[in-house]
């Protein structure tokens, strides 16, 4: 199993399934590892560093040009040829720092903008439910059993008034 033993600071990229493409760095605190044929270790070389090749292989253009590659064979999946010839800027590796570190910033502001969509959405889904519920209104529609009337002009219906209704024909038991 040496072939598909990993160390710290080895590229690993998917190169079958529907996570092909994924890739990261195998962090320094990785004692023993392996692979399996699923996946390509790339070890980078002196001048490479693991984790510009990283932020290479998740741009937007790899990405497309490995779905482009897997989508040619019978199955997705790429071969030794094809992720050899991936191509690779020809970086100084004072550059690739600045770049990485680039990536890294826009990476944590990208995951505090989606814990701030998660939170809002979840806010928006209680107070939706709160105010369609009657647990909450805005001041002056009243609660509701409290005697007060509804805004003017509003009249409740039933679905069938406003919305066709359709149930479907299909016979949901599967028969065997």
């Amino acid at each position: 199993m040496v072939r598909s033993q990993v160390v710290p600071r080895d590229v690993l990229l998917n190169i079958t399934g529907a996570s092909i493409g994924r890739s990261c760095v195998v962090p320094l605190d990785v004692v023993t590892a392996n692979v399996n044929q699923h996946v390509c270790i790339l070890r980078p070389g002196r001048g490479l560093e693991p984790e510009f090749l990283h932020t290479v292989l998740e741009l937007p253009r790899t990405q497309h040009r490995i779905r482009t590659l897997a989508a040619g064979g019978s199955r997705e999946g790429l071969n030794f040829q094809q992720v050899a010839a991936l191509p690779v800027p020809d970086v100084p590796p004072a550059v690739q720092a600045r770049i990485v570190k680039l990536r890294e910033a826009l990476d944590r502001h990208a995951d505090g903008t989606k814990e701030l969509l998660a939170a809002r959405g979840a806010w928006k889904t209680t107070l939706l439910g709160e105010l369609l519920t009657g647990r909450r209104r805005f001041p002056g529609f009243g609660r509701p059993g409290d005697g007060a009337a509804p805004p003017e002009g509003w009249v409740q219906q039933e679905l069938r008034e406003v919305a066709e209704v359709r149930v479907s024909t299909v016979d949901k038991h599967s028969r065997g």
